[in-house]
């Protein structure tokens, strides 16, 4: 599988962008919400109100190779949201190291749950976050996720989001699971 190589956020905009190093980018456009077909003509594989998009391209023929997907959560039918990804406001500060100021916040209820982060000159550097759910069932356990940033800066280019059109009049953009040429698992990976 594709390394993530670079990735943007605008919460403001509920967009978000992830690079891979095999020349692949996903796109997801959660605040445009695209109306699925012509009133009355919805295939059953498409939503029934309109709804946010997620876009996958080589990044080298943007136009000639972009799928899309419905970003609709599969269980509720509803449109998938974008969270904000913030230091939660019971962190405390409790050191500094060489990757910054050391900020943690500890949850006990309903099971263990842990997250730092780390920033630097007013910049994120690194965060983990871990969490044990005891018990003998089968979703007990524990998971544990460690990322590091470089280059993180706050400013960014609005043409980054720029993605080819899906809307079915105009669009170049092929539909995941329906076009040959966008397979669904091709899409998912």
């Amino acid at each position: 599988m594709a390394r993530l190589r670079k990735q943007w956020y605008d919460y403001t905009n509920k967009r978000q962008r992830l690079d891979r190093d095999d020349g692949t980018t996903k796109m997801y456009d959660y605040k445009t919400l695209v109306d699925p077909c012509p009133v009355g003509q919805c295939p059953s594989s498409r939503p029934k109100f309109p709804s946010p998009q997620g876009f996958k391209w080589q990044t080298d023929d943007m136009d000639n190779t972009c799928c899309f997907v419905w970003l609709v959560d599969s269980d509720t039918k509803e449109p998938e949201t974008m969270d904000r990804f913030e230091v939660e406001s019971n962190a405390k500060l409790v050191g500094s190291d060489a990757r910054g100021d050391h900020w943690l916040s500890v949850k006990k209820f309903p099971f263990l749950q842990t997250d730092d982060w780390w920033f630097k000159n007013g910049t994120l550097t690194a965060s983990n976050t871990y969490f044990d759910i005891p018990g003998h069932s089968p979703v007990s356990g524990y998971g544990m996720s460690n990322s590091t940033f470089s280059d993180f800066t706050t400013t960014i280019d609005p043409t980054v989001f720029d993605h080819p059109d899906s809307r079915v009049t105009f669009g170049k953009c092929k539909e995941c699971g329906v076009d040959d040429e966008c397979p669904m698992w091709q899409c998912m990976q």
